[in-house]
């Protein structure tokens, strides 16, 4: 479940799933906690979203960037943690691989990223719509 570290790791994590919600698990909110306890601005929700993503952040007991969880962290008694997942992926996703880290090209495309990370995630969604590449549900 939790390896000497204290981190969970894909080889442990299936039997921590079994027995209900693993421990350690978690995805932190956004936009994250300063040291001092002060939330960072949501015009930078995002780039803590791509944090969480590429590196993870031990402070806040993302030990596992989110990239690298396996499925069945996601999935079954964990499946509250997909849709956190999802959005987190289609930010992190859009920023480094369409936009390869280009800030400035990023941030001109979805402007909405200084309203936050929701307002962006809606942005991303209506321009694949817009793109073909994802559906309208009905």
């Amino acid at each position: 479940m939790i390896s000497n570290d204290g981190q969970m790791t894909p080889s442990t994590s299936r039997l921590a799933t079994c027995t209900g919600r693993a421990a350690g698990l978690v995805i932190p909110g956004v936009p994250a906690r300063n040291p001092n306890g002060s939330r960072r601005p949501k015009s930078e929700s995002w780039w803590d979203i791509v944090k969480h993503w590429t590196e993870g952040d031990p402070a806040l007991s993302l030990h596992t960037p989110l990239r690298d969880w396996p499925p069945e962290w996601t999935q079954h008694n964990n499946r509250l943690f997909a849709v956190k997942y999802h959005q987190r992926s289609l930010i992190a996703l859009e920023f480094l691989n369409t936009y390869r880290s280009d800030e400035a090209r990023f941030l001109a495309a979805y402007p909405e990223a200084a309203k936050g990370h929701t307002a962006l995630f809606n942005a991303i969604n209506l321009a694949r719509q817009a793109q073909g590449e994802r559906e309208v549900r009905a």
